[in-house]
């Protein structure tokens, strides 16, 4: 869930495994407007959830059309992806695109992009012509640790289809570890407060985060270590919901970001709820489907009571990925070794 202390590609695979298990509980012809008809991933393609659409409200499915008129309908938009599935990324260009059909100009913000890219960003979306093939050079996405610029392309292409801005949600690297390190007292009051960090998380929820982190990490860890990564996710989640309403002044915004940062319950909604009273809040999920479990009720993000915690899953294939548990656990050996080497 954050992305302090470790390397960038295995913190890549940690936050990979962290959205799958946040958003799964206990556990027309083809072409661009309709990827769920022509998907780039092949594992689960034929589950029977495949490509269908939950609405909590509803208690049943719905078809896309229906769901992106009650998306239009919000002054904010979320939407969670697990970061290295492509199809994630091409629902969410479809969406940005749904929405601009609908009338609506919101800004998009990125996860993906930080504080530090500001100025690489502003400089690109105002040269002579911006595309959205040249964005990610123009970011540095090849070092920054996320999965490769062509998965992401497809969203930037939307939004430079519908004249849309384009801005950036996280804090850098700098700054997240050292909240790691320091927690809130990192930040000066007025910061915590404006965020309304100042303000602890209802026990069940902060409990839940809790156990949610240890299992994201395999449950390789004490559950005494994810006090810092609570910390780190809090801060992210009020970060990215100010963000969205500084973006979103004029047209509201969308929110792209992991589904761990997208439940309604205890993450960016919930800041956003508490930054702005009278804001119109919409969550969609997207979610791989698992072999074994055909049910919609088997997939999350659950609240502590077992309620769904999003108004929309919308289930796709699941991408083809080594094993992060692997890795966690020969980086925590090797952590093990070089403590009982020293004298």
């Amino acid at each position: 869930m954050s992305k302090f202390g470790f390397g960038l590609k295995f913190l890549t695979a940690l936050l990979l495994l962290a959205n799958s298990i946040a958003l799964t509980h206990g556990a027309a012809a083809a072409g661009a407007e309709q990827p769920w008809q022509n998907w780039s991933n092949s594992l689960g393609a034929k589950h029977k959830l495949s490509g269908r659409i939950w609405s909590a409200q509803r208690g049943g499915f719905v078809e896309p059309d229906m769901m992106a008129d009650d998306l239009a309908a919000g002054t904010y938009v979320l939407l969670g992806e697990i970061h290295d599935n492509a199809d994630h990324h091409r629902l969410q260009a479809w969406v940005i695109d749904q929405l601009a059909r609908r009338g609506r100009k919101p800004a998009i913000v990125m996860e993906m992009i930080d504080v530090g890219q500001d100025k690489a960003l502003k400089a690109y979306m105002g040269s002579d012509k911006p595309d959205a093939a040249g964005l990610g050079a123009a970011l540095g996405w090849a070092s920054s640790g996320w999965p490769a610029w062509e998965l992401y392309q497809p969203i930037a292409a939307a939004l430079f289809k519908a004249g849309l801005a384009l801005d950036w949600a996280n804090d850098t690297r700098e700054m997240i570890r050292k909240i790691g390190r320091e927690g809130f007292s990192a930040l000066k009051p007025e910061r915590i407060k404006a965020l309304k960090l100042d303000q602890n998380l209802p026990d069940a929820l902060e409990a839940d985060l809790r156990s949610q982190i240890v299992a994201a990490h395999c449950n390789l860890l004490p559950a005494s270590a994810a006090g810092p990564m609570v910390n780190v996710q809090r801060y992210r989640d009020a970060l990215f919901a100010e963000r969205m309403m500084l973006a979103g002044q004029k047209g509201g915004a969308v929110l792209i970001a992991g589904g761990g940062h997208v439940r309604a319950d205890r993450a960016v909604p919930y800041y956003l709820k508490a930054q702005d009273g009278k804001a119109v809040i919409k969550t969609l999920i997207l979610a791989e489907t698992i072999a074994d479990r055909d049910k919609p009720e088997d997939y999350g993000p659950r609240t502590p009571d077992g309620t769904l915690a999003a108004d929309y899953i919308w289930f796709t294939p699941r991408a083809e990925r080594p094993d992060p548990c692997e890795g966690l656990k020969k980086h925590l050996n090797k952590k093990r070794e070089t403590k009982a080497k020293k004298p």
